[in-house]
């Protein structure tokens, strides 16, 4: 940091250190590993649906099919929402707009 701040005054540049802080974690995680095939298919079906809304709001997805769990976990920094079982792309994404807004 010193060095960039050298580098600063050498050439009259001044750096917004904002630029450096990482955006939060915003993150989906799907986890896929439910009791019922039908139920592990609507996971699925749910999140495909949403996709592109995902990347246009830089929320990263994540699935996980080795833990036995089934349904959604919502990340945004140090906050999170779990949602048990399986939900359709439309209640997805409600939850998805209420908890990253």
């Amino acid at each position: 940091m010193l060095a960039l701040g050298f580098y600063c005054m050498i050439t009259a540049t001044t750096i917004n250190a904002t630029q450096f802080v990482h955006k939060k974690n915003r993150s989906l995680v799907v986890y896929s590993q439910c009791t019922s095939g039908e139920a592990t298919s609507d996971i699925l079906a749910s999140v495909d649906g949403i996709k592109a809304s995902l990347t246009k709001k830089g929320i990263k997805l994540k699935i996980d099919n080795k833990k036995l769990i089934c349904g959604y976990l919502l990340v945004n920094g140090a906050k999170t929402r779990k949602i048990s079982g399986a939900l359709t792309d439309i209640e997805l994404q409600e939850e998805i707009d209420r908890f990253f807004k």
